[in-house]
């Protein structure tokens, strides 16, 4: 997938609407290590996996006409799939829960914003 091409939608009624054309983004996953105890392994330590999370820190340029305002409702849940421009596909792209935990825009330059999300998700991406 060209990175010129990657757009965020959100998941409104029963349709994707496209919100926004990444400039660039992070998706970050993790997880949690917890410490195991075992007589066998003497002075080293041993990790089993725990819980696990993820977030998305994207940058976003978008038209200033565009349904952007559905996701600037801080603290509200999402269903977002960041993918191709040509429309959701579950092998084109990723799909989950997320918290709207932060959202910048800046002032329209020629009909364009500029801005950034940061999704922190909640279960699985997919």
């Amino acid at each position: 997938m060209n990175g010129n091409n990657i757009i965020i939608s959100i998941y409104q009624g029963n349709s994707w609407v496209a919100v926004a054309s990444v400039k660039n983004d992070e998706l970050q996953a993790q997880c949690d290590m917890l410490p195991k105890a075992s007589a066998e392994q003497q002075d080293w330590n041993e990790y089993e996996p725990g819980r696990k999370d993820w977030t998305l820190n994207t940058n976003w340029l978008v038209s200033a006409v565009s349904d952007i305002r559905k996701v600037l409702t801080i603290g509200s849940k999402v269903k977002i799939h960041v993918g191709s421009r040509s429309g959701y596909s579950s092998t084109t792209g990723v799909t989950g829960f997320a918290w709207v935990r932060n959202c910048k825009v800046n002032t329209p330059n020629l009909g364009l914003c500029t801005g950034s999300f940061i999704f922190q998700g909640t279960g699985p991406l997919t």
